[in-house]
Formats: C-alpha cells, sequence, structure tokens
C-alpha cells in the first residue's frame, strides 16, 4: 500500500497493510498531464479502488507535480502472487493499460 501517514507526508512513510509487501505494493500510473491523472483517480475511486497516493508536496517526482497517482489491492485481498497479479491486471485494465503492449 501507500498511502502516507497522516503528517508526514513525504512519501517514504508509508502505511503498511499486513502482506502486499508492505511499502511496495501497489499500481504506479504516471500520466503526461495532470488533468489526465485526475481523470483517472475519479475514475478509479468511482468503481471502488483504494487511490493511496496523488498528489504529495515536496516529493520532486510524478507525485509531486501532480502527474501520478497510485491504486493498492483492496485490504482483504489474499496474500498470494498469483490474487495479486489478477488484481493487478484488472485495475490496469480500468485505463487501458497493458505493460505488455508497451
Amino acid at each position: 500500500g501507500d498511502p502516507a501517514i497522516q503528517g508526514m507526508n513525504t512519501g517514504s512513510v508509508l502505511y503498511d497493510p499486513i502482506g502486499h509487501g508492505g511499502q511496495a505494493y501497489h499500481n504506479h500510473y504516471e500520466f503526461t498531464t495532470q488533468e489526465q491523472a485526475a481523470s483517472a483517480k475519479k475514475l478509479y475511486e468511482s468503481k471502488g479502488y483504494r487511490v493511496t497516493s496523488y498528489i504529495r508536496p515536496g516529493d520532486p517526482g510524478a507525485h509531486g507535480k501532480g502527474f501520478a497517482i497510485d491504486v493498492a489491492p483492496p485490504l482483504d485481498l489474499p496474500y498470494d502472487r498469483e490474487a495479486e497479479r489478477k488484481w493487478s491486471a484488472e485495475a490496469n485494465a480500468v485505463i487501458g493499460y497493458n505493460p505488455l503492449q508497451q
């Protein structure tokens, strides 16, 4: 998961749900414009996905500039590589992203 702990929004201190790889497990999406990132955030949230990171003030990367979102699996997803792969593919499909076609 990747939501910053309230009051420690540095991107380096992250919420760690049990399982799912702690800080590492989420889908990170970067966009060309801030408008695309905002639209993707809204779309994921409308479909019940957890957008766990969006704009992080002070972050020198895409999150700090408003060009990225992170989407994390539900906390009740079984900690299992196959379940995570399936969830990741479903999350990618929301925006039509297929890493094998990149």
